[in-house]
Formats: structure tokens, C-alpha cells, sequence
């Protein structure tokens, strides 16, 4: 079995880099246990998802082994997408 300290400290998925020295610092992650970035949650709440469980099934965030860590941090971003959606857009 191979010791932890003998990970990579970095690892390329999909073009995502994860762990130490991500590659977008100004792209937190929201969900740590599954990795799942401010961006992906961004882009799942503009493709129409509007509640916990459609980002659950767009991004799997709020549904790691945790137990749900980042539910209120994922219900705030939901809460603040809906207001930026009704507050009239300025000319």
C-alpha cells in the first residue's frame, strides 16, 4: 500500500487541477469532498439548476462523505443567484 506522502501533490482532472497549487485560485472549492468548484456550481445554477439536489445531480457538491459540509454554503450561492436573477438589470 502506497504511503499518502507519496501522492502527487497535484492532480490533472479533466483539465481541473486539484490539491495544493490549483491551477485558478480565484476559483475556490465549494465542495471539498468532491472537489466540485465555485465555477461548476456557477455554470450548474445557469444551466437551470435552482435547488440543493439539481446541483447534488449537476456536480455532485453537498453529497460527500462529510455528510453535506457545504449545504449552506451551496443554499447561499443558490439564494444569490435567485436575487441576481430578479433585480432589474441597470441600462
Amino acid at each position: 500500500m502506497a504511503k499518502l506522502d507519496r501522492l502527487p501533490a497535484r492532480l490533472e482532472l479533466g483539465g481541473l487541477a486539484l490539491g495544493k497549487g490549483r491551477k485558478n485560485a480565484a476559483d475556490p472549492l465549494i465542495c471539498l469532498c468532491n472537489r466540485v468548484p465555485l465555477s461548476a456550481i456557477q455554470a450548474a445554477m445557469d444551466g437551470g439548476a435552482d435547488t440543493l439536489a439539481k446541483l447534488f445531480d449537476d456536480t455532485f457538491a453537498g453529497c460527500g462523505p462529510c455528510g453535506g459540509s457545504c449545504q449552506p454554503e451551496l443554499q447561499k450561492l443558490l439564494y444569490e443567484h435567485q436575487l441576481s436573477k430578479q433585480q432589474p438589470q441597470e441600462p
